[in-house]
């Protein structure tokens, strides 16, 4: 059985597109998903807190990283049981080793990348502090695994 060559152009194109438009379409999906897993919006009934307050900074915390990194859930639990060990979410939390701020980055200087206020500007901190534990762990519960086997993340 012979096929005519220009017979084939035409279904070999769809074929290309749709194998194209898979990954497109999946990564909608996962998306979609995502977002539906992952509802962090204010509500009516949402106070507002006082600005570098440990409870404005996990709110933040919490709608940055699920709108940067798409983490929620799970990740959020590990992030607030690892900032709840490093600093109680303080932004002026220091330590002898000269480890600075919410994530404790040592020096505190390193954070100056994302803000000239880094000492004292939660949102400045908890930025570098995501994209910290992005770049050397993956994921919050990553970074608190690392930090129960070793003390330290």
């Amino acid at each position: 059985m012979r096929f005519k060559t220009k017979a084939l152009i035409p279904v070999i194109a769809l074929l290309a597109s749709l194998l194209v438009s898979l990954p497109i379409a999946q990564n909608q999906a996962n998306a979609n998903e995502r977002q539906n897993r992952c509802k962090v919006s204010a509500s009516r009934s949402y106070t507002r807190v006082p600005y570098a307050t440990p409870t404005y900074n996990k709110r933040f915390a919490q709608t940055y990283m699920f709108n940067k990194y798409g983490w929620c859930g799970n990740q959020f639990a590990c992030l607030t049981t690892l900032w709840n060990r490093e600093s109680g979410w303080r932004v002026n939390a220091h330590n002898p080793s000269g480890a600075h701020g919410i994530p404790q980055a040592l020096p505190g200087s390193k954070m100056a990348k994302f803000g000239k206020k880094w000492r004292t500007d939660p949102q400045v901190q908890i930025k570098w502090g995501l994209h910290y534990i992005k770049n050397r762990y993956g994921s919050p519960c990553n970074a608190l695994g690392h930090s129960y086997r070793f003390g330290w993340y």
